[in-house]
């Protein structure tokens, strides 16, 4: 399988200052697909900061619901790390 001709890439988020309220990316549209993947790059985490992010779906584009089990946490020991989920899912919610 060749990854460049079945894969799509699409920035969905611009970087965001550490301290900023919980920030919604940008959609994607899922129809033709079956999964999507959400990488995050974390920069520097400050001492006892803690970044989280989960995945939310929408049948609508307008109103999303929190996937289960989609959570996934850095702390200040996870600098300048980057992270992944795989799933189904239409938008990263990131809580700064």
């Amino acid at each position: 399988m060749n990854l460049t001709k079945n894969v799509k890439w699409t920035r969905v988020q611009n970087a965001v200052a550490a301290g900023t309220a919980t920030t919604n990316t940008s959609s994607i549209d899922m129809q033709g697909y079956e999964s999507a993947t959400f990488m995050i790059s974390i920069g520097a985490v400050v001492s006892s900061g803690t970044v989280t992010a989960h995945i939310a779906t929408s049948s609508d584009d307008s109103t999303f619901n929190d996937v289960e089990g989609t959570s996934i946490a850095w702390t200040d020991a996870d600098d300048n790390k980057v992270g992944d989920r795989i799933g189904k899912a239409a938008r990263a919610v990131l809580a700064l």
